[in-house]
């Protein structure tokens, strides 16, 4: 048995390729088993967190598509809301009490009203 960086390395033969062959087996099998590992690992990581984010967007879509809905009606009632309000509007101004209250002013006709026009000015040339 022989120690070679750090590993012991049995001899298996007087010939040097089987000697760097089971070398190589020795130190670099090691190594490609934790490889294998890490990426069945990765691999199982990688569909978890992938099944997560689908089921995150399925929820998401239905909330957007929900939160939409809502905003639809919410726009339906503004709109009916809005032409309520202007007929209260027009109905409080037609009220006597109203019209009691803040009598409507005459308008002025534009002959009545005297038109102060600045003369125009010539220039020298």
């Amino acid at each position: 048995m022989t120690l070679l960086c750090g590993v012991h390395v049995k001899r298996v033969s007087n010939c040097p390729h089987v000697f760097l062959i089971v070398l190589f087996y020795n130190n670099h099998m090691e190594t490609l088993v934790q490889a294998n590992i890490f990426f069945f690992i990765t691999s199982i990581a990688v569909l978890v967190i992938s099944f997560f984010v689908i089921v995150l967007l399925i929820k998401l879509r239905r909330l957007v598509s929900s939160v939409n809905a809502l905003v639809e009606k919410l726009k339906n009632t503004s709109d009916y809301m809005g032409e309520e309000a202007k007929d209260l509007i027009d109905d409080i101004k037609q009220s006597p009490i109203f019209r009691f209250m803040f009598p409507r002013r005459k308008k002025r006709v534009a002959s009545d009203a005297v038109k102060t026009v600045p003369p125009k000015i010539r220039r020298k040339v």
